[in-house]
């Protein structure tokens, strides 16, 4: 095979340039090549060229050469550079509480939405129109507001381990004088993205309303509609599509690497692209929502619980088919109910 000429330029950590003048074979889309006693390295062939970065055990200023035997004749001259400093203890507190003050805001709202409901003979409150009834744009404006507001409340905590990274690595370009940019424009672009789905979600919810599918109190009145949510939730947790996007949000450095872009716009996209794949991995768990309930605050907290874990667990994999599994059998269980 002729050598494929590229080079790339490591800008997340270090910005340090590496140029390498030929590979004897196309290299995989990942790969994490290991460099004993000096660095890890990961890259990743795109569009653009190769992104990489490198993760130095102790300060070396050394000439290296054929630093991966995939490839021919490598070289780096790195200054003294000390491995990624993590966020501080104070640091990382700013972030986390910064993450929950937003989802508390969310979930107050939440709560008293549900009290609202409960006690509409004390308090007044908004309730969709239903059958026949006309829509107007406030009844649509406010069933978009509240989708919004609970997808804060619930997926806000399950991107910590995202933002913290993010906020880690613009620390460590802030130290070093490079350019960087305010964590919350990431976590701005996150919350874009779950905003873009709360726009369908109130779509979906505004035909089974006009369908007679759900009651005013957001509950379901069909075993079949019912039972066909489920199932489909269920089925999409066995599928690649939903494995891809959930090794992605399970991956911060990894994400970040192949998808960093240098100023604010780029964070912005970043996080609009976490936030995609985030959708992409959980969309099918909030439409059990309109099965169960869509302001059922024990099955909202239950699956932003679930969320969580399924991010954090050390085998995913057994976790999507016990509970692709769950939900199937409990679906199937509902539509039978309708045939009875």
């Amino acid at each position: 095979m002729v050598p494929v000429p590229f080079s790339f330029r490591l800008t997340a950590f270090y910005g340090i340039n590496f140029d390498v003048s030929s590979l004897d074979r196309e290299p995989p889309q990942i790969m994490k090549p290991d460099l004993p006693g000096r660095a890890s390295c990961a890259y990743r062939v795109g569009k653009s060229g190769v992104v990489a970065a490198f993760r130095l055990t102790h300060k070396d200023s050394a000439y290296q050469r054929e630093v991966n035997p995939r490839m021919t004749d490598v070289y780096s001259r790195t200054p003294a550079i000390d491995t990624p400093l993590p966020l501080t203890a104070r640091e990382f507190s700013v972030v986390a509480l910064g993450l929950a003050g937003i989802a508390l805001i969310g979930w107050a709202y939440m709560a008293y939405m549900a009290w609202a409901m409960a006690n509409m003979d004390r308090v007044s409150m908004w309730m969709p129109p239903m059958g026949t009834m006309a829509w107007s744009a406030r009844d649509l404006t406010m069933l978009f507001a509240m989708w919004a507001t609970m997808m804060v409340a619930m997926m806000t905590p399950s991107t910590l381990p995202m933002v913290s990274m993010f906020a880690t690595l613009s620390r460590n370009r802030r130290l070093r004088n490079q350019s960087y940019t305010s964590t919350f424009v990431f976590v701005a672009g996150y919350l874009v993205a779950w905003t873009g789905f709360s726009v369908l979600a109130t779509a979906a919810q505004w035909v089974l309303h006009t369908a007679s599918l759900l009651n005013p109190m957001m509950e379901s009145r069909s075993y079949l509609m019912s039972g066909g949510v489920l199932i489909l939730a269920g089925a999409y947790q066995w599928t690649p599509l939903k494995n891809a996007c959930l090794n992605s949000c399970r991956s911060p450095l990894g994400f970040l690497l192949t998808q960093w872009r240098e100023g604010t716009g780029g964070a912005l996209v970043m996080g609009i692209r976490h936030g995609i794949y985030c959708v992409g991995c959980c969309w099918a768990l909030m439409l059990v929502l309109f099965a169960v309930g869509v302001m059922n605050i024990l099955w909202v907290m239950l699956i932003a619980a679930f969320v969580i874990i399924e991010k954090v667990t050390p085998a995913p994999a057994v976790l999507r088919a016990i509970s692709g599994l769950a939900l199937v059998v409990w679906g199937a269980y509902w539509v039978g109910l309708h045939f009875l």
